[in-house]
């Protein structure tokens, strides 16, 4: 296979991995997110518990500072673990499943950016090996 040939495979291959790997991951916390933005549905949310996580190891390399929130829609309490993120934070939930709550940094994909690059990365890098091997 020609060298410019190969060239743009591994681009729409990267391109492809980049969208597939975004919409798996923002899937459901970008739906939630919408939905609550349309019907205003937006509820404040208090750390009830905090803690460092030392199983869990953070992409960076530093251990992941969590918390429990909670929050109450129409008198029922809801809690939704997840990072820390200081005091009082904002959550967009689904009036039909208020349990599904998200913040504005999961919908848009937060710090999962650089994994999905990489990730992408990774995959193009090994399919372009196996490209190069079959048609070599």
């Amino acid at each position: 296979m020609k060298e410019p040939m190969l060239g743009m495979i591994v681009v729409g291959v990267f391109i492809i991995c980049n969208i597939v790997l975004r919409k798996v991951t923002q899937g459901r916390a970008c739906r939630v997110y919408n939905i609550a933005r349309e019907a205003q549905a937006s509820v404040t949310a208090s750390p009830v518990k905090t803690w460092i996580d030392d199983n869990r190891t953070h992409w960076r390399g530093d251990n992941r500072h969590r918390a429990v929130y909670q929050y109450e829609v129409d008198g029922q309490t809801y809690k939704k673990t997840m990072d820390y993120e200081g005091g009082v934070i904002t959550l967009y939930y689904d009036p039909e499943k208020p349990k599904y709550a998200v913040t504005e940094g999961e919908a848009r994909g937060g710090d999962h950016a650089v994994v999905i690059f990489i990730i992408s990365l990774i995959i193009t890098i090994i399919i372009a090996n196996i490209l190069k091997y079959i048609f070599a």
